[in-house]
């Protein structure tokens, strides 16, 4: 048994004696033919296999150009989609009004002018109080509140200055339908 399992180890086929030489040179030669032509069709089969590697290579540069084309249109409609929402949101704002400051009190609220109506109103904390002056125009946000510093009207009513009252603060002028309106003005000339 110890024998057969040798010849097995050796590549003899069983059935065949050791001691048969022809046998195992026929045995042989027929290995060497097949062993032959399994090396002859290895360059074939290498080749075969070299080419189905370069055209998966091709393959997988044309996806690969494909994938960062799709990414940069997708970065680039992420960034379109961005732009219009902030569009969107600005334009979906209240809109702004306008009102005249006249005063700043101590507790850093001030006193405006906006609609026919005088108000007292908290300033944001982009604005500084200080730098205010009565006359001013002020933008207002939807709660009434002072949010930017606006320059000084450039227009409005042609009125005549009839008096300046004694306390040279005040002043009476005559508007345009004849009324006679008291107005409060930091300097009267």
């Amino acid at each position: 048994m110890a024998a057969h399992d040798d010849d097995m180890n050796r590549g003899i086929r069983p059935g065949r004696g050791s001691d048969d030489p022809a046998g195992q040179v026929a045995y042989l030669e027929q290995e060497i033919a097949v062993l032959r032509r399994k090396l002859a069709d290895s360059p074939r089969h290498t080749r075969i296999l070299e080419e189905r590697i370069v055209e998966l290579q091709t393959n997988l540069a044309g996806v690969s150009a494909q994938n960062e084309r799709l990414a940069n249109t997708l970065r680039e409609a992420r960034d379109q989609i961005v732009a219009l929402k902030e569009e969107v949101d600005r334009l979906a704002q209240p809109p702004a009004g306008f009102g005249v400051f006249l005063a700043a009190n101590e507790d850093g609220t001030a006193d405006i002018f906006t609609g026919g109506r005088k108000l007292r109103v908290n300033v944001s904390p982009g604005v500084d109080v200080e730098d205010l002056r009565p006359g001013q125009e002020v933008m207002l946000n939807e709660a009434l509140n002072v949010v930017e510093a606006m320059a000084f009207e450039r227009h409005g009513d042609i009125v005549t200055l009839k008096e300046i009252l004694e306390d040279g603060e005040r002043a009476l002028v005559i508007g345009h339908t004849d009324d006679c309106l008291l107005y409060t003005c930091q300097k009267c000339v």
